[in-house]
């Protein structure tokens, strides 16, 4: 059985050809596309997959999904996934075609071992999520106060984003929610006198933003060697077919220049030499940004990178004195306007491929910071939750000793309170749920 998607066909079922498999074959493949209708709609009930399962266990039929086939009749989402294509379709010397495993049996026994769920877990997690639902609404409903049931839901809600928190999930749907707490924390303790927080705060958002300014200016410094060869292939080409005039020598031993100075540049930055990469920009070579922009954007247009050098110039004309570059070592310094937008930028830029794993990392540690501070704030909200969600069977978080709960009084912050609060629209709809007519 085949299905068609990004313009290839997929081997989603094996059904062995016997006679009763031959009756069955068409209600199998109605319940199919019938659950493939149900995913389009985002409902995820798996009504029809279970129709189809109750079907080949009642009539012994020898039909099994590929791994493939699983993920593809399983999924409900609305984004794209990438599926392990395990089995494709091969004509033989007859015209006849057959059904070919693109993998050993050895590496496809691994394969199943690595998947999450099989179609058993995979039902059972759906009845218990079905049961869950149920039981919900009648817990909801014995709560005497609003105010319990909104700590029962934030419990539930922060239970969630930890239990689905693992790394892959995180670097997807929280890069830019780490970069916000990051900012938050600088923002929040970067102007006190001293302190472990300050100096904490500061140190995290610096070595950041140093990150992410080193990740643009190799990625830079990268293009500007491969435009420098290419200019000099061409300077040794047009040198070698006529005599040059030394008009045309200076012309092209300036442009050499001006693309050395500019690797000079991003060199700097990319080993953290800040204030010398602004003296160097400003003061020794009086770095064209204009011209600068204009040849990275002939060779290779990478739009980050572009609005990078506008705001790097902005900062760099702003940090400047009559006498000297000033250097950006203050609270005071990094709120400047274009300090700011720049640091704002840099915080949210992309993953550059050069500092992918320290980025990665960086985001996956503060991850687990943001973790311990939804916990150690919401101890409340969390036991009420788990006492009935342990009686279920459902995931719960593990909460902090007596000794463990330092930092718990702080405020949190505003970047984590926006992950679990409730809006009134949405506190009304759980609690009053519009419940379909089935008849």
């Amino acid at each position: 059985m085949k299905y068609g998607i990004t313009k290839e066909e997929v081997i989603i079922g094996k059904l062995k050809n016997t006679n009763r498999a031959f009756e069955k074959a068409r209600e199998i493949k109605e319940l199919i596309e019938n659950q493939l209708i149900e995913n389009s709609k985002g409902q995820g009930k798996l009504q029809a997959f279970r129709q189809l399962n109750r079907l080949v266990n009642e009539n012994n039929l020898q039909f099994e999904f590929t791994m493939e086939g699983t993920d593809i009749i399983t999924y409900s989402g609305e984004g794209s996934i990438a599926v392990r294509r395990t089995y494709y379709e091969k004509e033989n010397a007859y015209k006849n075609s057959c059904i070919k495993c693109l993998f050993s049996p050895e590496e496809m026994e691994k394969f199943a071992k690595e998947r999450k769920n099989n179609n058993i877990q995979l039902l059972n997690k759906f009845d218990m999520n079905e049961k869950w639902k149920r039981r919900r609404e009648l817990i909801l409903k014995r709560q005497e106060t609003d105010e319990d049931k909104k700590l029962f839901i934030e419990g539930e809600k922060i239970s969630k984003i930890i239990e689905e928190a693992n790394d892959e999930y995180v670097l997807k749907n929280y890069k830019d929610v780490v970069a916000d707490y990051i900012i938050e924390k600088y923002q929040t303790y970067g102007n006190l006198t001293d302190g472990e927080e300050k100096e904490k705060a500061t140190r995290e958002f610096q070595e950041y933003v140093n990150l992410k300014e080193k990740g643009i200016a190799i990625d830079a410094k990268i293009l500007l060697e491969e435009v420098q060869n290419k200019f000099e292939e061409k300077f040794i080409k047009q040198n070698d077919k006529e005599k040059v005039s030394e008009e045309e020598m200076f012309r092209q031993s300036r442009t050499m220049n001006t693309l050395y100075n500019y690797a000079r540049f991003f060199d700097l930055i990319k080993n953290g030499r800040e204030l010398n990469a602004r003296i160097y920009a400003a003061k020794l070579v009086k770095i064209d940004f204009s011209m600068m922009k204009n040849i990275f954007n002939s060779f290779h247009k990478d739009e980050e990178l572009l609005k990078y050098i506008d705001l790097k110039e902005k900062e760099i004309r702003e940090m400047q004195d009559k006498t000297y570059v000033l250097s950006v070592s203050t609270y005071e310094d990094y709120n400047k306007d274009s300090v700011k937008e720049l640091n704002s930028f840099l915080i949210r830029s992309s993953i550059r491929e050069h500092t992918r794993k320290d980025d990665e990392e960086k985001i996956l540690d503060t991850f687990d910071q943001m973790k311990v501070e939804l916990i150690k704030h919401n101890i409340e909200a969390l036991k009420k939750y788990k006492y009935y969600a342990e009686k279920n069977g459902l995931y719960t978080c593990s909460l902090p000793k007596e000794d463990d709960k330092k930092g718990e009084g702080k405020p949190i912050a505003t970047t984590l309170q926006k992950m679990y609060e409730i809006s009134d629209e949405e506190f009304e709809d759980v609690i009053n749920p519009i419940i379909p007519d089935e008849r």
